[in-house]
């Protein structure tokens, strides 16, 4: 790791030595409050956060204030319209660690720009996803292990990473033991620079990519594979980045045990999983031009066990609208992602990207058997590509779910 947050069993807090250019000042007082002024990054104020999160459990335990570190991926080299889309090792704390926290976003890689963020007009983060070989989320695209890992990820997001960082309320946390069992990144990126269309090109549309698809695909992630490039206008330097990421972590053994764990879902809008269904969740679709402002898809979802829904995250790409889940039983409507575009050029607030999606924070009880519908909705006559019938192409609609099994009927 180059760069630390951290704060010790005592609640101590320590800033980052040398601070990153872009947090200008965290002033923490006696007591444990936090008072952050001017980041332009909002996820570093998660990991300030959970450094004085709560010191006691319901029961009134004591547990210990969460660590928190900035870490950062190896190096990958991209050319103007490279796309790079491979598995990275990550560092992550040794032994068995409860986790409160994950966010990750794409910063620059030596010169003069070192550690600075990568706006997404420059490299687009179409997504990535932390997982393990051996450690996988509950469902409900992966209720069995499949050999490709389908939706197997534990954190992940993409555009959208530095507004909507992963963030589990005290005293939640995803239990991982790193004994044996390497942690990687499902890493995409795409170097927008000097590409001939950048929408087609991060949306990967197979033309663009010099690929000819089929009569049925068109785009997504089949034409998008590691070192395959869109169309540019004209050449241009290599450039290097890295996968900047802060974990937020108990390893107080005493203190994990006065707090809950849960477990990871993730909902995937292509898919009706079940327990008993053979077909996988498709991960990926199109977005038809129509006369009217939206186009809406529709699954359903059967929860295997019973619990609290604690956090929950929505996944969507441009011309993303919003993610809600409704209970199917009562039609009440408990959580609702919406997207944030940006309006701007720095990183963070990109015109026409999706730069942040609101999350739910309001947590909601679920009962083995219970039917939940996900409603993903987008822009259908919006900007768009330049196709006759398809507004957009390899969308996803997703949500992930942190829940705890502490009510359970």
């Amino acid at each position: 790791h180059v760069s630390k947050i951290h704060s010790s069993d005592r609640g101590a807090f320590s800033q980052p030595q040398p601070p990153l250019p872009y947090l200008r000042k965290i002033t923490l007082d006696m007591v444990g409050l936090i008072v952050i002024f001017s980041i332009t990054v909002p996820w570093i104020a998660y990991g300030a956060a959970h450094a004085v999160e709560s010191s006691r459990a319901s029961s009134g335990a004591f547990v210990s204030s969460p660590l928190s570190e900035t870490f950062f991926s190896p190096s990958i080299t991209l050319k103007p319209g490279q796309v790079f889309r491979d598995n990275i090792k990550l560092t992550f704390p040794e032994g068995r660690i409860g986790i409160t926290g994950f966010a990750a976003d794409l910063v620059f890689d030596g010169g003069k720009n070192d550690g600075l963020p990568v706006p997404l007009s420059h490299t687009y983060l179409h997504h990535w996803t932390v997982q393990q070989r051996h450690h996988h989320n509950a469902g409900f695209c992966d209720y069995r292990v499949h050999p490709d890992m389908t939706l197997s990820y534990m954190f992940g997001v993409g555009s959208e990473s530095r507004k909507t960082a992963i963030s589990l309320p005290f005293p939640y946390f995803i239990e991982a033991d790193d004994a044996n069992n390497v942690w990687f990144v499902d890493l995409h990126a795409i170097d927008l620079r000097n590409t001939r269309d950048p929408l087609a090109c991060r949306e990967c549309l197979c033309s663009e990519l010099g690929q000819k698809g089929t009569e049925s695909y068109i785009g997504g992630l089949d034409c998008c594979n590691d070192q395959d490039r869109c169309l540019i206008t004209e050449n241009g330097e290599a450039l290097r980045y890295k996968l900047r990421y802060n974990l937020s972590w108990i390893e107080n053994p005493h203190s994990l045990q006065n707090m809950k764990p849960v477990d990871v879902y993730v909902m995937d809008v292509t898919g009706n999983f079940n327990r008993t269904a053979e077909d996988k969740c498709l991960i990926e679709y199109d977005v038809p031009k129509a006369q009217t402002q939206a186009y809406y898809r529709n699954s359903s979802f059967v929860f295997p066990h019973g619990g609290k829904v604690v956090a929950a995250v929505p996944h969507l790409h441009s011309g993303g609208k919003y993610a809600a889940v409704t209970r199917q039983s009562s039609g009440e409507e408990v959580c609702v992602g919406s997207a944030v575009y940006g309006n701007s050029t720095e990183a963070g607030n990109e015109q026409g990207f999706v730069v942040g999606i609101t999350q739910c924070r309001e947590s909601w009880n679920v009962s083995r058997g219970e039917v939940f519908e996900l409603t993903v909705v987008y822009d259908s006559n919006g900007p768009s590509l330049p196709l006759k019938q398809t507004a957009h192409v390899g969308v996803m609609g997703y949500v992930w779910m942190a829940v705890s099994h502490e009510w359970a009927k």
